[in-house]
């Protein structure tokens, strides 16, 4: 107590105050780390050793390294073939073109996380199962997928059945 009859309190003092700063600081730099690390982990080169492995499995090994989803029809993309790769630290893309070339399957970025795997057009003729279908007879549509929640959902496909006697009016 002083002559007043009042109790001072006491700041901390600066070692407790550096120590608060250097946790503040060892923090920061360890979320800015981790949020470096995520980045390089998309940029890293893939690295498969498979032999015999389904294309589904194979294409999902690759989602997993790359930090990509692929979007792609099971009817299109043969997803129990098996096949065998071998690469180390090759770029996305260089995995891929080698990984679909057997199948005459071709992709493209559709986002920055999701890859779309088509059947490789070709001439005129569009990737479909529809004979009737060219590319002056497409119809282009673009959305948005969401649950019930209005949550979006990654690597939804719509596929329209379309009776043989309307594709002939088409």
């Amino acid at each position: 107590m002083n002559k007043l009859g009042l109790t001072t309190v006491k700041a901390p003092g600066r070692s407790v105050l550096r120590m608060i700063y250097g946790k503040m600081l060892f923090f920061t730099a360890a979320l800015f780390l981790i949020s470096i690390a995520q980045g390089a982990a998309r940029q890293n080169g893939i690295t498969l050793d498979v032999k015999n492995q389904p294309l589904g499995k194979v294409l999902k090994s690759i989602e997993q390294q790359a930090g990509y989803r692929f979007s792609y029809s099971p009817q299109v993309v043969p997803v129990n073939e098996t096949v065998t790769l071998r690469v180390k630290d090759k770029p996305v893309h260089d995995v891929l073109n080698e990984l679909l070339k057997s199948f005459d399957l071709s992709y493209k970025a559709a986002s920055e996380k999701v890859i779309v795997i088509y059947k490789k057009e070709d001439g005129n003729r569009l990737a479909t199962d529809d004979p009737v279908a060219t590319a002056d007879t497409a119809i282009v549509i673009t959305g948005r997928i969401a649950s019930s929640e209005g949550e979006a959902l990654p690597g939804a496909t719509i596929s329209v059945k379309v009776p043989p006697w309307a594709r002939r009016r088409m």
